[in-house]
């Protein structure tokens, strides 16, 4: 009977999780403190840091507490480009070749949020380093 009640009512079995449990267990593993890695903090990793002291743009598309590569979102598969950075405790990805024309960074942001990412943001880097938009703007004018 009781199980019929369960069916009925749309809950669990015994032994079952719901959606909401299994949510709330995946965003529980994704926040999950990690070791630090040794990757410098808010800095683009040495083999695609940028020749030039110039302003660069990229795409932000998301952050997680854990390493999204190996395990990742099939979703992400549309950024062939996807780079991390570490800051504080979270990897940031972005996307993006790296631009230092901000027009063209907004083309590649509307191209990034009508993928499905609507949070996503444009951030900047000066000689590899992220620094924030308004100094990058500021500094091309």
């Amino acid at each position: 009977m009781a199980t019929l009640m369960a069916l009925a009512l749309g809950t669990p079995l015994q032994g079952q999780t719901t959606d909401k449990e299994r949510l709330k267990a995946n965003l529980e593993r994704a926040f999950a403190p990690q070791p630090s890695s040794e990757m410098p903090e808010a800095s683009l990793p040495q083999d695609s840091r940028p020749d030039t002291s110039g302003v660069l743009y990229y795409v932000q598309v998301l952050a997680s507490v854990r390493p999204i590569e190996g395990t990742g979102d099939r979703a992400l598969r549309v950024f062939p480009d996807l780079k991390s950075v570490k800051e504080g405790r979270y990897l940031k990805y972005y996307t993006g070749a790296g631009t230092s024309d901000y027009r063209q960074a907004q083309e590649q942001l509307r191209a990034v949020q009508g993928k499905g990412y609507p949070q996503a943001f444009l951030i900047a880097f000066r000689g590899g380093v992220k620094i924030p938009l308004e100094e990058a703007l500021a500094s091309q004018k």
